[in-house]
């Protein structure tokens, strides 16, 4: 009976490690996806790759859904689970910040190499034409995109709020928000170009 077991393990635990071996280009080819973030393709797929693993070992063929998908959504929601961790520990470069150069005694900032002030570089980001086109192109969206948006922009006199906010207020998952964000997002800078 013992000996039984084992064998079955043995088969359950061969079975995984072929479908995590047969899907990591499915891993590779959802870290594509988020290469442009600041992460290394390489981390990425590290954590991709964590989350074939849990599908592999979470799958259950008998609810007629394939492989595949399962694993794919399991990839993709661990690659947003560790870029959403990170975020927050990201680094805010200010332009007044003082850069340090090793070779002089100087304390140049930012602002100072970029070559210009601080107005400029605002006036430069807030330009009217742009706003327009930009509020022009929000206000083709769909209503509950638009909503989304405004909200997650403090746009229209509102106040800029975060991902679970916006969940609340609309009644649906931040997984959820954050889907309709990036589409949206894909969606109106095809619209600006």
């Amino acid at each position: 009976m013992a000996n039984s077991k084992q064998t079955l393990r043995e088969r359950s635990v061969s079975f995984e490690n072929q479908l995590i071996e047969n899907n990591l280009g499915l891993v590779r080819y959802i870290a594509r996806r988020y290469q442009s973030t600041q992460y290394s393709m390489e981390s990425l797929f590290s954590v991709g790759a964590a989350g074939l693993v849990k599908a592999a070992r979470t799958y259950r063929s008998e609810r007629d859904v394939l492989f595949s998908t399962y694993a794919g959504r399991c990839i993709t929601n661990e690659i947003l689970m560790y870029l959403r961790r990170n975020r927050k520990h990201q680094k805010t470069l200010s332009l007044d910040a003082p850069l340090t150069d090793f070779d002089s005694d100087s304390t140049a900032t930012l602002a100072d190499l970029l070559g210009a002030q601080d107005d400029e570089l605002e006036n430069g980001l807030e330009k009217d034409e742009e706003k327009q086109s930009l509020l022009a192109a929000v206000s083709r969206l769909s209503p509950r995109s638009r909503a989304l948006i405004s909200m997650r922009y403090g746009l229209g006199g509102q106040r800029q709020m975060r991902q679970s906010e916006v969940a609340r207020k609309l009644g649906i998952s931040q997984s959820y928000v954050s889907r309709i964000e990036k589409q949206t997002l894909c969606h109106l800078r095809k619209m600006l170009a």
